[in-house]
């Protein structure tokens, strides 16, 4: 594989956002037809490969099974190749994935990095040999809140530029932590997080990051399809090694160790990428180094059939990876990503013009790094293969500069920030005629375009036209701006094409899903649960769309039976628990919620749900314990904020009740709010403020001109302040920016009744109980409701 010498290990610890999970209705006017099982791909049986079954070791070393079968650990290849291996480690690709060592840290440990941008505060530190990320919030008055501490597991990057960190729950689910360090700069936020609504602790680490972050993992046959579960044991490779590139090793050892073996049967059994042709060579090196793009959408989705982990050297790459790409030539040739190693140099007229003739293994050994006092002398000598150093028409070139101790690269190939990963700058291998007249390494913020324009089309045409399924396959890319018409594009894409694999009718169905298309998702997974009845994905995807279509019994049943199939998915657990407690199913939802936090505790949305569900049944205690965890990971979950103050209150906690309004006020204006109807509506004098709620609403009215619930609180804050009439102008202003109608409907009551007009009252109050039967889940509704009935408005 061949690699940036200046970005390599930026490049193998960027993890990309490649996940997607989670109308109109046409059918087909023959029926759906069942798909045939009998023609999926049949997979391996990960104990044996074409020389027979697999040994359990060879030279001491064990060897693989599963879906990555016969690997060793490359300490195998250093009794016989130790010049290449010892300086391979010098690589960054060697150095990509591993275990903290405390002995061995280059952070700061023990200082907090403040991200203004959100308010939070990291602290990394080291215990008993361990790291830990902590990360807490401070308030008006500098008390923590919202404290959450995890272990880092494994660190992913050289160090060379930057290293990232991992946590790893018990089920073997990998999450990325919100902050990284990078050399000469320190701690910063982790490509992709430099936002106020990240993930936080719960971005999930997919098999397509790890794909190109470390060797493969010995895991189950199968495991590895686009549909299944991102599981990673424990136990993990460090590093990609030798065998990204050679393939398997444990033939090639076991032979080796045989004094009887032929020379020519040793080699027979490693695959050398010397002997590729040079598709195949670029073929490997674009497995890890090509990304089209990683800001918008899925642009690389994966076949459906080939299991991710059977891809080898030598394989021919898009059956393995299904690259997109969008935009017109001038919007692809300005586009500057991490992972664009590949992407630029293909766009280079050096590359162009001589096809055949430059790769990436005409600059880069992949065995061996090149000291950074030689680089500008050995990639100069690269360039003149093909170039007369004299020719050369950079100004720089001019006679103060020696032509022989000039650096090509600088010039031609400028450093330069990448839209996705913000503080660093690497090389651009889009080769310049001439030097950019604009500085590219200069300070950019990070890009999240809502949008993406929906020319997808195929990054390799002349490979991709004989697939049948790439219309299919281009449903990913779009996905990331779904439209009605869009959606049934896909499907019809889909149903036109049939594809034999569960794989293909989960990811498509849980892609409908996301994109809101229930209807043809539940059409879609329906049909996968008929053709492959035990597929536990399959029935999970197919109850989640049953539920969001209020088809709860069904749901349940679908979801039972995916439980039944893989009874320790968390995802599974949470989402049966969800449709346990709308069935009215209590007590199975509340043990469902727990066996889901048992395994994956890390999610916030999944412990709101179960606080929610405990405060329903009476469980204000625990209720509180778990709404609690849910802001720890969440700091902005203001649902959480107000249930837990509501539940406060009711228990005479008043204050407790305020301190947690006033600290989520200061990172959520959805909770200010709160505070503000608090500040107005306690019936506690020592917390009653009508005129710091007055200021407040006032404010954010102002900064949220658009949100209906800050002219609601800022029509209540004036209805109490005695100017009816700004209030009254103040609810108009909530109604016409999609406030709750009731709540609008409630303060002309209000107003009215200030105004002692008993007719209109009556007339708006009559309104109201019709109002109040469209739901809505506007905070402030039973705050109003009780206020009419204080003031003998309204019957209880």
């Amino acid at each position: 594989m061949r690699v940036s010498r200046a970005a390599i290990s930026v490049t193998l610890i960027v993890l990309v956002a490649l996940l997607a999970t989670s109308s109109c209705e046409e059918s087909d006017p023959a029926g759906p037809s069942t798909p045939n099982p009998a023609k999926a791909t049949p997979l391996p049986d990960g104990l044996s490969d074409r020389f027979g079954p697999l040994p359990e070791s060879v030279a001491g070393h064990p060897v693989t099974r599963g879906a990555a079968p016969g690997y060793v650990s490359d300490q195998a290849c250093k009794k016989c190749h130790a010049a290449e291996y010892e300086s391979y480690q010098s690589m960054g690709m060697a150095r990509s994935f591993y275990r903290p060592d405390v002995e061995k840290a280059v952070e700061t440990l023990g200082e907090t990095f403040h991200h203004a941008r959100t308010g939070y505060r990291y602290v990394m530190s080291a215990r008993d040999g361990k790291y830990f990320l902590a990360r807490y919030c401070e308030d008006d008055q500098d008390r923590r809140f919202a404290e959450f501490e995890t272990e880092v597991a494994w660190i992913i990057g050289s160090g060379n530029h930057v290293r990232s960190y991992l946590s790893q729950n018990e089920r073997g689910e990998l999450f990325q932590l919100p902050i990284s360090w990078y050399t000469g700069k320190g701690f910063a936020m982790s490509p992709g997080y430099d936002r106020v609504h990240h993930q936080r602790f719960g971005r999930m680490v997919d098999r397509g990051c790890m794909f190109c972050h470390n060797a493969y993992p010995e895991v189950a046959v199968g495991s590895d399809l686009p549909h299944r579960s991102h599981l990673f044991p424990r136990k993990l490779p460090h590093g990609i090694g030798c065998q990204r590139c050679h393939g398997p090793g444990a033939r090639h050892v076991e032979a080796a160790e045989n004094e009887d073996a032929a020379d020519e049967d040793i080699r027979g059994r490693i695959l050398n990428p010397a002997n590729f042709t040079e598709r195949q060579r670029e073929d490997l090196c674009m497995s890890c180094h090509l990304q089209p793009e990683s800001v918008r959408g899925r642009m690389m989705p994966r076949s459906f059939t080939n299991p991710m982990y059977s891809w080898k050297p030598g394989k021919n790459l898009t059956d393995f990876i299904k690259y997109l790409d969008h935009g017109t030539e001038a919007e692809r040739s300005n586009r500057f990503e991490i992972n664009h190693h590949a992407y630029r140099l293909r766009q280079s007229r050096c590359y162009v013009q001589s096809p055949g003739k430059l790769s990436c293994l005409t600059c880069h050994d992949p065995h061996r790094k090149i000291p950074r006092i030689k680089q500008a002398a050995y990639y100069r000598k690269k360039c003149m293969q093909c170039h007369n150093l004299h020719d050369c028409e950079m100004e720089e070139m001019g006679k103060t500069i020696d032509p022989a101790k000039s650096d090509c690269v600088s010039c031609h190939m400028a450093k330069a920030r990448p839209w996705d990963v913000v503080h660093v700058t690497t090389t651009d291998h889009l080769i310049r005629r001439k030097k950019p007249a604009t500085d590219l390494t200069a300070a950019r913020e990070e890009e999240f375009p809502e949008h993406r324009p929906l020319d997808i089309g195929p990054y390799f045409p002349t490979r991709t036209g004989s697939d049948p399924l790439f219309d299919v396959y281009k449903g990913f890319g779009v996905s990331y701006s779904p439209t009605k018409e869009t959606n049934t594009q896909w499907r019809l894409a889909f149903e036109k094409t049939r594809p034999h694999s569960v794989a293909a009718f989960v990811t498509v169905g849980r892609g409908l899903l996301e994109n809101g298309d229930t209807t043809g998702a539940i059409s879609i997974l329906s049909q996968a649960v008929k053709s492959f009845p035990d597929d536990a994905p399959a029935h999970w995807t197919l109850g989640s769309a049953l539920l969001r279509a209020d088809h709860v019994p069904a749901a349940v049943a679908e979801l039972e039976r995916a439980l039944a199939l893989d009874g320790g998915d968390p995802g599974i657990q949470g989402t049966l628990a969800d449709a346990y407690w709308r069935a009215g199913a209590r007590s199975k939802a509340r043990s469902a919620y727990e066996r889901a936090l048992s395994s994956r505790p890390n999610s916030w949305k999944t412990w709101q749900s179960y606080g929610y569900a405990l405060q329903q049944m009476g469980k204000r205690d625990d209720a509180l314990h778990a709404l609690q965890k849910a802001i720890a990971l969440n700091p902005r979950d203001s649902y959480s904020y107000a249930v837990s103050a509501a539940i406060l209150e009711n228990q005479g906690r008043v204050g407790a009740s305020f301190q947690i309004l006033q600290q989520g006020a200061t990172l959520s204006i959805d909770v200010e709010m709160d505070l503000v109807s608090s500040l107005l509506l306690t019936d506690d004098p020592t917390f009653h403020d009508p005129k710091d709620a007055l200021a407040r609403a006032t404010t954010l009215a102002k900064i949220h001109p658009d949100n209906g619930r800050s002219h609601l609180h800022l029509a209540l804050a004036l209805l109490i302040a005695g100017d009816g009439a700004s209030a009254a102008t103040s609810i108009e202003s909530a109604r016409r920016h999609g406030g709750d109608p009731a709540c609008c409907t409630a303060l002309y009551a209000l107003v009215a009744a200030r105004r002692k007009d008993r007719d209109e009252t009556g007339r708006l109050l009559e309104k109201l109980r019709s109002d109040l039967r469209q739901p809505n889940e506007e905070r402030l509704r039973p705050r109003l409701l009780h206020r009419l009935r204080s003031l003998g408005l309204l019957r209880p």
